[in-house]
């Protein structure tokens, strides 16, 4: 697969977001991943073309995950279902404003 990390950039235009996605099903599972502004989100899914923020590790596997990540305004999180049938995950973030 063609996805990588971004490169080290200036955080002057990055913000911290807390996500927080879980789920119930004993068999489901799911990947998350920061992608930077500009990432073809479809592309990347479907692909594994483009860059993403190393929040976590590229394909490691949750039921349930929280984590701050510095992005920049723009950004997608995305979350892939990566069980059998359909999984009904759940989640939030949010952007700290007070840095």
């Amino acid at each position: 697969r063609g996805c990588r990390p971004t490169p080290e950039v200036d955080s002057f235009n990055f913000r911290t977001r807390h996500y927080s996605f879980s789920t119930s099903g004993e068999f489901d599972w799911f990947e998350i991943y920061a992608l930077p502004p500009g990432t073809d989100v479809d592309g990347f899914v479907s692909g594994g073309e483009g860059e993403y923020y190393a929040c976590e590790e590229y394909g490691e596997i949750w039921q349930s995950k929280s984590n701050t990540c510095d992005m920049e305004a723009g950004s997608s999180i995305v979350v892939l279902n990566v069980g059998d049938g359909a999984a009904d995950v759940r989640g939030h973030v949010r952007i700290h404003e007070d840095e």
